[in-house]
């Protein structure tokens, strides 16, 4: 939305167009929803000793590149078969104003999932069993 902004405006003083104005207006009577949203963030509460940690990742490059981090806990004695998938973190890219092909947004999605993997690794104080 700010990037369309950005480009169909000729100056900072001119006013803004209205199917904008209307999209902003809309996300913003959505905000209040966002108020019951919640992540839990401790995630050793959901794991057991005996659990097997595996770190599922993916990405994707289209009109938007975007990379998200999830973690699959499975228990193996207790609870036996019980998956429990809990999101960790998520990085979000606009793609430049000028065209850029699709090859090249999927790299650069590529290239972002693996910074943002490689910072889960080193940040969580848990030893991931699979990759």
């Amino acid at each position: 939305m700010l990037q369309g902004l950005w480009v169909d405006i000729g100056s900072w003083y001119d006013p803004i167009p209205n199917i904008i104005l209307n999209s902003w207006e809309e996300v913003e009577s959505q905000a209040e929803l966002l108020q019951s949203f919640e992540i839990l963030r401790f995630l050793k509460v959901r794991m057991k000793v005996d659990s097997r940690i595996e770190m599922y990742v993916y990405c994707d490059g289209s009109s938007k590149a975007y990379s998200a981090v999830y973690i699959r806990i499975i228990s193996h004695k207790r609870d036996a078969g019980k998956v429990v998938t809990v999101f960790v973190s998520a990085k979000t890219r606009v793609n430049p104003i000028e065209p850029v092909t699709l090859p090249r947004i999927e790299l650069c999605s590529a290239l972002l999932l693996a910074h943002l993997s490689a910072s889960i690794l080193e940040t969580l104080p848990i030893q991931i069993n699979g990759l």
